[in-house]
């Protein structure tokens, strides 16, 4: 988290689940500002489908759980309920810092549109940063800095 350059007020991406369900629990991730050394707080929102469908629907998105992003340390925010993906269901993350000014959401350097990781089991798409819940970047990609926790469905 040391060295990531790039931020904003928030940052929405896709999750895909690659074999079979997941229930996502929590994320990780960090804030990045300017000589800022506290906390940022941030609201995560989900929806389903494909991010590009929802970037433009405000009322598709859902409170999913709300926290602290420290600066350029690992944050953990948990979701309030399991989220579930499943296979051909992609859901969308949207972190969104309170603030916005100054300081936001961590997420890496642009990319082209797709895959930006992947393990067996999720692929995280790379998305695109905000100035505002509506107001959303266009052309290039940028990656999700950070994890989602997971667990398998029995």
């Amino acid at each position: 988290y040391d060295a990531v350059p790039w931020w904003a007020y928030g940052l929405a991406f896709e999750v895909r689940a690659r074999q079979g369900a997941v229930l996502l629990t929590a994320l990780e991730t960090c804030a990045v500002g300017r000589d800022s050394h506290g906390s940022v707080p941030c609201t995560v929102h989900i929806c389903e489908g494909p991010l590009e469908a929802r970037l433009a629907q405000r009322s598709a998105w859902v409170e999913a759980g709300r926290g602290e992003l420290v600066q350029r340390q690992p944050s953990r925010v948990e979701f309030k309920h399991s989220v579930l993906v499943r296979q051909l269901a992609p859901r969308c993350i949207y972190i969104a810092t309170d603030i916005g000014v100054g300081c936001g959401v961590a997420f890496g350097a642009p990319m082209p549109a797709g895959v930006s990781t992947e393990n067996a089991d999720v692929e995280v798409l790379a998305g695109h940063f905000a100035t505002r819940f509506d107001d959303f970047s266009e052309g290039a990609f940028y990656p999700f800095n950070g994890r989602l926790e997971y667990t398998m469905p029995p």
